[in-house]
Parts: C-alpha cells; structure tokens; sequence
C-alpha cells in the first residue's frame, strides 16, 4: 500500500482500508488484539467510518468506543491523516502494482466481508 492498478490509469494509486460503518463493526475491526498485531509487527492501517450509526447514544459517545479510543491513543503509535500515511509510505517503497492474482484475493476478500457483516 499504496498500489497502482495498470488496469484503470485514471486513479494514480488505490489503497486498502479497514471498515468501520457503524460502531459494533468499527469496535469489532479496532480489538486489542489487532492493535497488539499491528503494533508488534510495525504495521498500519486506514480504517474509516462515517461516525454515525451506533457511536451516540442519548447524546454521549458509545461507552466502548471511548475506551478504545483512549487507548489506541495511549498506545505508541504515529497518528496520521490517512493522506499523510499513503505520502510517507509512497515515499519509503514507491508505488506496488496491482497483478492479477492480488486483484483476485482483494476482491474475494471483500466478499467474503460483503457476506459476513453485511456492509462494505
């Protein structure tokens, strides 16, 4: 990440992101566990989410997803636009081109997640 798709040259370079449409699938994609993974492997992640669906109740933020956040925030971490990732990564390891076979696993990935949680 990020990657060009030789496919479609209009879009100069794609990227992967993590979903989060609404609170329980945001909280189910952002666990200790994962961020524990991430941080132990140097990893990164884009997860968006329209915070709309489940993130309030009567007026206040979700009790979980405060928690979690405090601590995905005490953890030591680089917290970036996702702008600013993409750049810095493009910069390190340039542009990786999209193959075929990648194509394949991102989009069964996709409809595996499509199938199991309904959303995309």
């Amino acid at each position: 990440m990020p990657y060009y798709d030789p496919d479609r040259p209009s879009v100069r370079a794609w990227f992967a992101a993590s979903e989060g449409a609404n609170c329980r699938s945001f909280l189910k994609t952002l666990t200790e566990k994962t961020m524990e993974q991430l941080e132990e492997g140097g990893g990164a992640s884009i997860v968006y989410t329209h915070f709309g669906l489940g993130f309030v109740e009567q007026g206040r933020l979700e009790a979980t997803f405060v928690a979690r956040m405090r601590r995905l925030a005490s953890r030591p971490g680089w917290f970036v636009p996702a702008g600013t990732l993409l750049s810095y990564l493009e910069g390190q390891r340039g542009l990786t081109e999209l193959t075929p076979a990648w194509r394949r696993r991102l989009e069964w990935r996709w409809l595996r997640e499509k199938l199991l949680r309904g959303t995309s």
